[in-house]
């Protein structure tokens, strides 16, 4: 692998790239001449808030049957998700307004909990493939384009296996006997995938009031009134109907 430059202007060569950009990898690839992967970023705005009564830390991760919400424990009280996946651009995602707020309440109204404030929200893009499979693996038609992305809500569960994974196809140009070969097959870039949907765009709306209006963003959004238990519309955007689309469940690198 040859050692990268840099030209004057910021130009910078190398042998070899790995696209790891997210949200953006979809759009990086097409600047260094690879094929598509259909990598659609998805949002999922969380929220850590403060109880009345603090939760034991081995207190199990609690959501409604139709995955539109869950919390689990967490050392500031407990973290919150409505477990929404709404298209998106790749951008800096903030929360809708009112999303939190309509969130807790939901939450209330379905649970024990009793929050008494919102330490910190925030909404992340998890990236996907339509099949939510990752990409891992040479791309064939950019010479030296390595895709490692689309791990969608299991990025800290498959973190170091598909470090792993990658590492050894760079440097050995193969994965050891530790991976099947069909997972790893499956792992491969597309030839030709569609790109990803443009998003819908969203009317505005006003924020709601009340013991979350202190989390705020100006981003647009269609909203609602917190939805009854295990029903979608506690959140803005598209609730699949029957839960969430595989890898977009609790766990790893979801918001």
């Amino acid at each position: 692998m040859a050692e990268p430059g840099t030209e004057p202007g910021g130009v910078v060569r190398a042998s070899t790239v790995v696209n790891g950009a997210g949200a953006w990898a979809e759009h990086v690839g097409s600047l260094l001449g690879a094929a598509p992967q259909g990598l659609q970023p998805l949002r999922r705005t969380a929220a850590l808030v403060r109880l009345t009564e603090p939760m034991p830390p081995e207190h199990p991760i609690v959501m409604d049957a139709a995955e539109h919400w869950y919390f689990r424990p967490d050392p500031v009280g407990a973290m919150v998700s409505m477990g929404e996946s709404e298209l998106s651009e790749a951008c800096d995602a903030q929360p809708h307004p009112g999303a939190v707020e309509r969130l807790g309440e939901t939450i209330q109204s379905c649970t024990g909990l009793r929050i008494t404030e919102v330490a910190k929200a925030w909404t992340g893009l998890r990236t996907e493939r339509a099949s939510d499979v990752p990409v891992c693996g040479w791309n064939a038609g950019a010479e030296g384009v390595f895709w490692l992305a689309g791990q969608g809500g299991y990025g800290f569960q498959t973190s170091a296996a598909m470090a792993t994974a990658a590492a050894e196809q760079i440097v050995a140009g193969s994965v050891g006997e530790w991976l099947s070969p069909d997972t790893v097959a499956a792992l491969q870039p597309e030839r030709g995938a569609r790109p990803p949907p443009p998003p819908p765009r969203r009317a505005g709306a006003p924020a709601a009031a009340g013991p979350f209006a202190a989390v705020r963003s100006d981003s647009p959004h269609v909203g609602g009134p917190p939805a009854p238990c295990g029903l979608p519309g506690g959140g803005p955007g598209p609730v699949v109907p029957g839960g969430t689309a595989p890898g977009s469940r609790p766990g790893g690198s979801r918001p």
